[in-house]
């Protein structure tokens, strides 16, 4: 799924897509990832959060195929 380049400000839904295996969500203004902990997309092995504005902490994620996690060009705190 491609949501890049869109006006996205606040963090997604909590998202339940047992098939989902990509998601882009780069050059966005997000600010926050905070419920990413609670996604349950089990397939997902790419993220893609690339050139947005997020200041906040890594969450701690259960995405057991998760082989790609792009956050360059954000202003990441730290890590949970």
């Amino acid at each position: 799924m491609n949501l890049s380049s869109n006006k996205i400000k606040s963090d997604l839904p909590v998202l339940c897509w047992p098939a989902l295996s990509k998601l882009s969500i780069s050059k966005n203004s997000m600010t926050s990832i905070s419920n990413m902990e609670e996604w349950q997309c089990p397939e997902l092995t790419t993220i893609d959060l690339a050139k947005n504005k997020i200041k906040s902490h890594l969450p701690k994620l259960d995405l057991p195929k998760l082989r790609t996690l792009d956050f360059s060009r954000n202003s990441i705190g730290d890590i949970a």
